[in-house]
């Protein structure tokens, strides 16, 4: 995502400058987001020094709700039951 949209939108900004063992500056995409979610400020402060960096595109993580991925599953459990059971049934196991 482009550095310039960050701050409008709902994501957790995954990059960040480290500084490697010879002091130099490098950029690091983390993975997972963070535990807490920074304030604002704390987003500007992390925004600005990756401007400072010439950093221009990062990763971010959207902040979608684990339900949104759950959701879909609860009818077809209404109506079958647990699916692996019925499919470990099936193998044999």
């Amino acid at each position: 995502m482009p550095i310039d949209k960050v701050q409008d939108s709902h994501v957790w900004l995954l990059t960040s400058m480290i500084e490697m063992p010879n002091g130099e500056l490098k950029t690091y995409h983390k993975t997972r987001a963070p535990r807490r979610t920074p304030s604002d400020e704390q987003l500007a402060i992390q925004i600005e020094e990756l401007k400072t960096n010439n950093v221009e595109e990062v990763w971010v993580s959207y902040k979608l709700p684990l339900l949104v991925f759950l959701f879909p599953v609860i009818l077809p459990m209404a109506i079958f039951g647990d699916i692996i059971a019925i499919i470990l049934q099936i193998a044999g196991l």
